[in-house]
Formats: structure tokens, C-alpha cells, sequence
């Protein structure tokens, strides 16, 4: 089983030592629920939406720092509680509205990680368009803080953004979908 632990002593368990979270949330419509998979929608955009209030791009704790055999100090966080509630309503009110097409959290490998899962997904290709410079654009690739990637068309960047930076977050436009790759 894949849950089986072998430990050194020769006890074996079945279920090893690790906290396992579960929720429930309602879900009034199931018909308004947002998928992670791009749309084929040639004029639709790529919004990377920051909830965190955390202007850098802590790598502490992530994919990439694991990959390189260290942990980090600087870990994602919350910066802001009010920031990131008033945020998440508003994205709530958002998808609730039918503007958002597709959706993604960047928190579980970063955004780069989030965009190849939703290009995946809808079998559908996009291209970024960072503002980095090459020394910070890993950071920014790979940070896991609270943020979302959400697919809009062109039409509905403007309000999606200013309702969303209204209530806090830091928006920009980081894409475009078409083609049949991640670029």
C-alpha cells in the first residue's frame, strides 16, 4: 500500500504518522464551481492574483527549495487576514458572476507549476509574460504564497483585476492562451 511505513525497528504501519487534514465547504451551485483546466477561448488572459499582502517571493518550504535539499527560512504566509478575506469574497463574487473561466492555486509548486497543471488540464498552451528580471524570475516561478492564476477573457481583465485590487490584492495580467505549449 502506498500509505505503508517501514521502520527501521521492523514495525510496519499502514497508516504512518502524518497529520491528514479533511473540509467541507457548501457549494450552493454546482453548475458555478471553477475548474483548474484552460478553456479554449482564443481571447481570454492569464490574471495571477496575489492574496498574501507579502510584496516578495519566499521560498521557504517549497518544491523548488525541497528539490535543492534545503528547507529556507522565508516561508509564504499571510501577511494580511483582512486582505486575504476580503480577496477570497471577492474572487467568490467573481466566479459566482461567470467572468472567471479556469482557476488555479499557485501554492503547491508555484505559479509556473499552477500554469503547466491548467495548460495541461484543458490541453491547451499559453504563454507568460513576467516582469522579472532573469535573477528574480525563479522566485517568482516557484514561491507557494497564497495567490491564484485565473483565466478571463480579454473583455473582463479590467473589471476582474479592479475588483479584485479593490479588495486588496495585487493583480497583474501574466498571460495568453493559444497554442499547444507553455512558453
Amino acid at each position: 500500500l502506498s500509505m505503508t511505513m517501514n521502520y527501521d525497528d521492523g514495525q510496519v504501519v499502514r497508516a504512518p504518522g502524518t497529520v491528514i487534514i479533511t473540509a467541507v465547504g457548501e457549494c450552493p451551485d454546482v453548475q458555478k464551481c471553477l475548474t483548474p483546466d484552460l478553456k479554449p477561448a482564443p481571447d481570454s488572459r492569464l490574471l495571477y492574483a496575489d492574496l498574501s499582502g507579502d510584496a516578495g517571493c519566499p521560498l521557504g518550504g517549497s518544491a523548488l527549495a525541497q528539490s535543492l535539499a534545503t528547507v529556507g527560512r522565508d516561508v509564504p504566509t499571510v501577511k494580511d487576514a483582512v486582505l486575504f478575506k476580503d480577496t477570497f469574497n471577492a474572487l467568490q463574487e467573481l466566479v459566482r458572476s461567470g467572468v472567471v473561466l479556469a482557476g488555479h492555486d499557485v501554492s503547491g509548486g508555484g505559479l509556473i507549476t499552477a500554469v503547466s497543471e491548467m495548460a495541461f488540464a484543458g490541453n491547451i498552451g499559453c504563454t507568460l509574460a513576467l516582469r522579472e528580471n532573469s535573477a528574480e524570475l525563479p522566485a517568482r516561478l516557484f514561491t507557494e504564497k497564497p495567490a491564484v492564476v485565473l483565466q478571463v477573457l480579454a473583455e473582463n481583465v479590467t473589471p476582474v483585476a479592479a475588483a479584485l485590487a479593490a479588495a486588496g490584492a495585487t493583480v497583474e495580467e501574466i498571460g495568453r492562451i493559444g497554442g499547444d505549449a507553455v512558453t
